[in-house]
């Protein structure tokens, strides 16, 4: 008789805690909040704002008067002692090695602006650019470099 009560007592103990931990959960879902509904008009809206932020990221890296677009956010700081074009080269290069893809953008810029059509200068960029994140302008800078330059980059 004792072991039928002792089972009895621990079945009606995990039968409680499961109920507890029903009426608990209960009330943590009346709590949530529901989802947030979507109309037409916000729908519209997000699409717009993320198709704005995405022309402006394709705008930015478009080639100008037969020149590279400088980097996002470069600044034009002058640099003290002779710096060649292949030593900004290997500076980008290095950078590129280490994946450093923006300061290799920067310093690809720089040669480029020493020697504005060189192929290597024009085509580390674009690796770099690719490296960013931006696949289409770097393509579209490798097309363009070729078809005005008549090099195959």
């Amino acid at each position: 008789m004792k072991k039928f009560f002792s089972n009895e007592i621990n079945l009606l103990l995990v039968l409680l805690g499961l109920l507890i931990l029903f009426f608990i959960l209960c009330v943590i879902l009346l709590q949530a909040k529901p989802h947030q509904n979507l109309n037409k008009k916000t729908l519209d809206s997000k699409i717009s704002t993320r198709m704005d932020l995405e022309s402006k990221r394709q705008s930015y890296y478009v080639i100008k008067d037969s020149k590279l677009p400088p980097p996002k956010d470069y600044t034009d700081s002058k640099i003290v002692g002779s710096l060649t074009y292949a030593h900004s080269m290997q500076i980008a290069k290095d950078f590129y090695k280490q994946k450093n893809f923006k300061k290799s953008l920067i310093w690809s810029y720089r040669a480029q602006e020493i020697v504005p059509f060189d192929k290597e200068a024009w085509i580390l960029y674009a690796k770099s650019l690719r490296g960013l994140g931006y696949e289409k302008e770097s393509l579209n800078i490798l097309q363009y470099y070729k078809a005005h330059f008549n090099e195959k980059p």
